[in-house]
């Protein structure tokens, strides 16, 4: 995915946060376009129906057509006419209906496959991400990562996660969020539950005595 960079004033805030052009770097490389990802909005499920029904009315409308064709008799001669130039006239169209016919066959499997498609959409609105966690994880990652590449042990240094408004955390995640154009540059409630497996990480690394604080990928946060 192609970098997101921040403006010069974006910039300029996170490096008064301590931020070291290493993590900015990774955050602009890495973090930025993959959170932009995960927080795009579902489109309405309205939007989504309106496609779907109009594939399955194109494909009933063709299997229908295929089928008038195959089903002609002289009592409609245009139609009729119609069938014998497709099925019926010289050796080369021997096999035509046959083929017409598998057809008709494909797309009754298909308008199936968009039926069920169409059963399983929700049409309710937009669903919001905001909630979610796994950019703060990503975004966090992404400094931690710089802050190694800049020679510094990211377990015994660095800011540490936090809920509290003026804390260095949470404003750096909103420099981000306010970055890739989110929903919100203020998503209290995703980093409260960042914190809370925060938390629990750096307790069972205390357990074991690693002192490592990092979140892994792909230990994904819901």
């Amino acid at each position: 995915m192609k970098p997101i960079l921040f403006s010069e004033q974006q910039r300029s805030a996170l490096a008064g946060l301590g931020l070291v052009p290493q993590s900015i770097d990774e955050i602009e490389r890495d973090a930025l376009p993959r959170a932009r990802e995960i927080l795009k909005l579902d489109p309405p499920g309205a939007d989504v129906l309106h496609e779907l029904q109009g594939l399955e009315k194109s494909l009933n409308d063709a299997r229908a057509a295929i089928e008038r064709l195959l089903n002609a008799n002289r009592t409609v001669p245009h139609l009729w006419h119609a069938r014998s130039r497709v099925c019926g006239r010289g050796f080369g169209h021997v096999g035509n209906a046959l083929r017409l016919k598998e057809t008709a066959k494909s797309l009754a499997v298909a308008i199936d496959v968009v039926k069920d498609s169409i059963a399983s959409t929700p049409p309710g609105p937009v669903r919001h991400r905001a909630a979610t966690t796994l950019p703060i994880q990503i975004i966090h990652s992404a400094y931690q990562l710089g802050l190694m590449l800049a020679g510094l042990d990211p377990a015994s240094g660095g800011m540490k996660p936090s809920v509290s408004p003026t804390s260095d955390f949470r404003r750096m995640v909103g420099i981000c969020y306010e970055a890739i154009d989110a929903s919100t540059t203020d998503p209290e409630r995703a980093i409260k539950a960042y914190l809370r497996k925060w938390r629990e990480l750096e307790k069972v690394a205390a357990e074991a005595g690693s002192g490592q604080n990092v979140l892994e990928e792909p230990d994904v946060l819901s």
